[in-house]
This record gives C-alpha cells, sequence and structure tokens, in this order.
C-alpha cells in the first residue's frame, strides 16, 4: 500500500496530491540572493540546487538540496520534500506531534509523553515495530533522539483504512499538523528525528524519512540524511 502515490487512503491526507500546494500554502518564483541562496520556490517544482527557507512552516527551515529535489508541501504545520525520483518516497518535517493510538484513530495514545525520549521510548516498545536502539542526535540546533522503524512481521492487525493489511500506527498530529497521521506497513520504514522544540511548550519537531516505492534503502537513506544535516532552523530564541 503506497500511501504517497495513492492518496485514497486516508492514513495521511496531506498527500491528497502529491505534486500540488493545498490551500493557504503559498509559492514563489526563485531569485538567487547575494550570498548565491534561493529564497523562494515554487510548490510541487524542481528545485535548483541550492539553499531555501521555508515559506509557511510555523518553523522556518532553511535547507540546502542538491539537484533532483522538490517541495511538494508547505503549510504551517508541516513542510514535505521529496526527490524527483519516483515521485518520493517523501522527506516531512511536522511540528507537535504524538504517539499515535495503536486503536488506529486518528488521536493520542494516552499516556504517551511528547518529548524525544518518551516518544522514541514508546516506538522501542511498541509490540508492531521493529526499531533501531534510539540515540541522542542534534539536527540544526535543535536537540533530541533518532530512531528507525519498520512494521514488525509477526504484526498482523490492519486498521479501517488499510485495505485489510497490517498496519502499525506510530505518529499523529495536534492542532498545527491535525491531519498527520503516520505509520509503518510491509513497504514503508521510516528515519525518525524527534527534536525538543524549548520556544514552545510541550513542542517537538518530528522528521520522518521515508523508504518505500521500490527504492534502494541505502541510497535513500544517504540522500536523506545529506539534506537533513542541512538543516537549520529558526525558533525566534537569540
Amino acid at each position: 500500500m503506497n500511501r504517497y502515490l495513492a492518496s485514497a487512503v486516508a492514513i495521511v491526507t496531506l498527500f491528497a496530491v502529491a505534486g500540488c500546494a493545498p490551500p493557504g500554502a503559498t509559492s514563489s518564483t526563485p531569485e538567487p540572493s547575494p550570498s548565491g541562496s534561493t529564497v523562494g520556490y515554487e510548490v510541487g517544482s524542481e528545485l535548483d540546487p541550492g539553499t531555501y527557507t521555508s515559506q509557511v512552516f510555523d518553523t522556518p527551515v532553511t535547507f540546502t538540496v542538491p539537484a533532483g529535489w522538490k517541495v511538494f508541501e508547505d503549510v504551517p504545520g508541516w513542510i514535505g520534500l521529496a526527490r524527483m525520483e519516483n515521485d518520493g518516497p517523501p522527506l516531512l518535517v511536522v511540528r507537535d506531534v504524538d504517539a499515535a493510538a495503536k486503536s488506529c484513530s486518528e488521536e493520542a495514545e494516552p499516556g504517551v509523553g511528547r518529548t524525544p525520549a518518551q516518544l522514541t521510548t514508546w516506538l522501542s516498545e511498541h509490540e508492531g515495530l521493529a526499531t533501531s536502539e534510539p540515540s541522542q542526535v542534534t539536527v540544526g540546533g535543535l536537540d533530541g533522539t533518532t530512531i528507525d522503524t519498520a512494521m514488525a512481521p509477526s504484526w498482523t492487525t490492519a486498521c479501517p483504512f488499510s485495505e485489510g493489511q497490517p498496519i502499525a500506527m506510530t505518529l499523529v498530529g495536534t492542532d498545527i499538523s491535525k491531519t498527520f497521521h503516520w505509520g509503518n506497513d510491509a513497504e514503508w520504514s521510516d528515519r525518525l528525528w524527534v527534536l525538543d522544540l524549548p520556544s514552545v511548550e510541550n513542542g517537538n519537531i518530528v522528521i520522518v524519512g521515508t523508504i518505500c516505492c521500490g527504492v534502494d534503502r541505502q541510497d535513500q537513506l544517504d540522500a536523506v540524511q545529506e539534506v537533513v544535516d542541512s538543516f537549520e532552523f529558526d525558533t525566534g530564541e537569540t
């Protein structure tokens, strides 16, 4: 089940049309800055190699991409990037994320906190997931924890929207990111960076690097890591 390309599945409603901006997103034609960076982009179009800053995402993030990338979403609750090759899979930066209810409902799992340690510990103990050991990380000036997740082969639970196929729900958005609902199935795994956002009460930022859709896992992770390593978040703190 390819949730990025098959928008009929309601698990991630933000991917209704991967190459189109939703209502409220804005775009502009790229214009080189004096430093050589690029300060605008057209959502859905291939980016020139260079450095960009999100235009709508509530915690601005600056990132550098080589050739072959695009921004396909930029809204207050998240920004989505993807490689042009194979139209993905996506690299997401999402604000204020909770652990997703195991019941498949689009709400938080009771009793799980939102800090990097709390979220990644819960993921590592989720009976539906096979994960790496959580490890500490710093991305773009924010501290947190990284973890790899995939659906455990023994997991057999389906959700109403998963077309009868097993799926383990992992993350769900809050008010600012309320249409974000994420999980792993047999074809879809992730590398997650869960970062503390101290400028926002109970805030976090979760980066989701996905592996799916027939891509080579290591090639995709290398490409994603290159972009993630370039991230710089503007939290408004001095």
